[in-house]
């Protein structure tokens, strides 16, 4: 059985952790390139143990991503993958680890933990 293609998480931590994982994007992000349903990464090495540390929670409430995590010399590489039948959202997906809240791109409601759905 596959893991359900939903994060686990409820809503104010979902909250919570959708920010501190833009936070870090905003703080130590280097680069990033995104080919479809996969989104690669590189991250300052400064950022390392905080990433895997986000990874490691991540795998637990998002199972439906593939998350691939590696320090090299130059940076921490990280890539994530979510499953073919997400391509269209993928972006929304993995907005946060851009430092760009899904709300920006339009591409989520009320339900996924951003208050896109809320009036502020």
């Amino acid at each position: 059985m596959s893991a359900p293609i939903a994060c686990t998480l409820p809503g104010p931590e979902l909250r919570d952790r959708l920010g501190a994982i833009a936070a870090l994007a905003k703080r130590a992000l280097l680069a990033y390139e995104q080919d479809g349903a996969t989104l690669s990464l590189r991250y300052a090495n400064e950022a390392a143990d905080e990433l895997e540390a986000v990874v490691a929670q991540e795998r637990e409430c998002c199972a439906f991503l593939d998350f691939d995590l590696v320090r090299r010399s130059d940076a921490v590489h990280l890539v994530i993958t979510a499953p073919a039948e997400t391509i269209e959202f993928a972006p929304v997906l993995m907005a946060h680890f851009l430092g760009q809240p899904a709300r920006q791109l339009g591409g989520c409601g009320a339900s996924c933990g951003c208050n896109a759905g809320s009036a502020a």
